[in-house]
């Protein structure tokens, strides 16, 4: 048996946050207008790699193994 393990993990999210309109004054002048759409996209990817994880828990259950025939 191998002693790797890899996961994978993708995500994504999309936000609309609507249309663009502005209208304000600055020092006399004044700026008005519409914008083009708002849109937000996030991508998101995990990669997990483990390796020895078989190894690491057959140490595991020999410490635990020893511990109770010593508490015996």
């Amino acid at each position: 048996m191998k002693n790797i393990s890899v996961d994978f993990a993708l995500g994504t999210t999309l936000i609309y946050l609507g249309e663009g309109e502005v209208e304000q004054t600055a020092q006399g002048v004044r700026f008005k207008g519409d914008f083009e759409t708002n849109i937000a996209l996030f991508l998101g990817r995990t990669i997990r790699y483990d390796f020895l994880v078989k190894a690491f828990y057959q140490l595991a259950e020999r410490v635990l193994n020893t511990a109770r025939s010593a508490l015996h």
